[in-house]
């Protein structure tokens, strides 16, 4: 599974300081590091790059300042920069710097993959895929989110679709189809693909 963006970019900061050394050393690397990317990045940011301001965000909540990393996110996210949309989302699931809100996060997914946020649309469909709070789980949403996210170019969200035809999950079961679909994705570089794809081959 796509591990969180938030996550993942935190890591990729954090990794090169990591690898020279660890405690003071590396959290020192850390700050000075993000420090640096917010003076590059604000001064674009506030001359309307957006992509400047989703990548600002992240520095701020890698300094642990959720509050003014929302801003920048919910800023870019109401100038259609998806992926801050995605990243704000994340923020209201995850409970992370704001106050938990479910409802919040699907709607923020839910408008972002309307308007053609790829990665936004991957999460739209784990959320109606895995259900929440009790709530069943809503396969026919979840591969709906997946074959759009599919449409905009998110292979995982491919993978994903794969994966609720080869267990008939909120469509007629079609594991020729889930096969098909987990060649184009592990072709198109997902690891997970090419993993069901091989457990399929041995299936026969």
């Amino acid at each position: 599974m796509k591990n969180l963006l938030l996550a993942f970019i935190w890591f990729l900061f954090v990794g090169c300081a990591a690898s020279s050394g660890g405690g003071a050393a590396s959290d020192n690397a850390d700050y000075d590091f993000n420090k640096r990317a917010i003076d590059i990045l604000k001064p674009k940011c506030e001359k309307g790059n957006y992509s400047a301001c989703n990548d600002l965000a992240i520095s701020y909540q890698n300094l642990k300042d959720h509050k003014t990393a929302q801003k920048y996110y919910d800023n870019a996210c109401q100038n259609n920069y998806q992926l801050a949309c995605t990243n704000l989302a994340n923020m209201y699931q995850s409970g992370l710097g704001v106050d938990r809100d479910k409802n919040k996060a699907l709607e923020i997914f839910n408008a972002s993959c309307t308007n053609g946020g790829a990665i936004s649309c991957y999460y739209l469909g784990d959320f109606y895929r895995s259900g929440d709070e009790g709530k069943e789980s809503d396969y026919v949403a979840a591969m709906s989110a997946y074959e759009r996210g599919c449409k905009l170019g998110d292979i995982p969200s491919c993978t994903n679709t794969g994966v609720l035809y080869e267990n008939g999950l909120g469509v007629a079961q079609d594991e020729s189809k889930a096969r098909n679909i987990y060649r184009s994705a592990c072709f198109s570089g997902d690891s997970s693909a090419c993993d069901n794809l091989k457990r399929m081959g041995r299936k026969r």
